[in-house]
């Protein structure tokens, strides 16, 4: 938890699943975790029913566990399914129409949530503390899928004033033609503590399955445009 707590960035690199590569299969995604000097500190796993991966793709429900380097599970990601979610910001009256995600750190305690939120134009994603406290708000490129790189800017509530950011590095051109498998970095916001910055990392993975993940069928990312 202490080199949660003492990181300024880290580096997320998504695995690359040999079974997808050569095969329509969706695998559980996996994810290594590194400092800025490559060494990896942690390690996070995707736990959900192959029926899901297979039958709803990059829209399934999931939990991500963390794993630090003596495999204790130090944080968990859950994502609930919602068969009418939308990614459309001018239909995000009802709840039921959200994508959101909630963060425990350690597991059974409440981190804080990750939710879409209603705005006239733009994709916006509000961070919240456990108390469902705002914190910050996470804003989608204009370019996704058709960049080689995206960045999603970490702000404050106000919107004025970026702290923060969550980059999709280019992966290089037969990894991102070939396979699934994402690189990001995280830059978490001056004084963010340990529970706010494993919100913010688990909202890599919810960016990654939101605009990157690709569909097996189709072979075309499934995020908003």
């Amino acid at each position: 938890m202490d080199t949660l707590k003492n990181a300024d960035q880290l580096l997320v690199h998504q695995e690359v699943e040999l079974l997808e590569l050569f095969t329509s299969f969706e695998g559980a995604n996996k994810y290594s975790i590194k400092n800025l000097q490559g060494q990896q500190v942690f390690f996070a796993s995707e736990n959900s029913s192959a029926c899901a991966r297979q039958c709803c793709g990059a829209s399934r429900g999931f939990e991500i566990e963390i794993f630090d380097s003596s495999s204790k599970i130090i944080a968990k990601a859950i994502r609930e399914f919602k068969c009418c979610s939308t990614t459309c910001p001018w239909f995000l009256c009802c709840d039921c129409l959200r994508h959101e995600m909630r963060i425990e750190c350690p597991p059974g305690e409440p981190a804080g949530s990750l939710r879409q939120i209603k705005t006239a134009y733009s994709t916006l994603y509000e961070i919240s503390d456990p108390d469902g406290n705002p914190l910050f708000l996470i804003k989608k490129p204009k370019c996704v899928g058709l960049c080689f790189e995206s960045t999603f800017k970490i702000l404050t509530m106000d919107k004025g004033t970026q702290v923060g950011r969550i980059n999709k590095e280019f992966s290089g051109l037969m990894k991102e033609m070939m396979t699934q498998a994402d690189n990001f970095s995280v830059v978490f916001p001056p004084g963010a503590d340990v529970k706010t910055k494993a919100v913010l990392l688990s909202a890599v993975f919810f960016i990654d399955f939101m605009y990157f993940e690709k569909s097996s069928e189709k072979g075309s990312s499934v995020g908003p445009m």
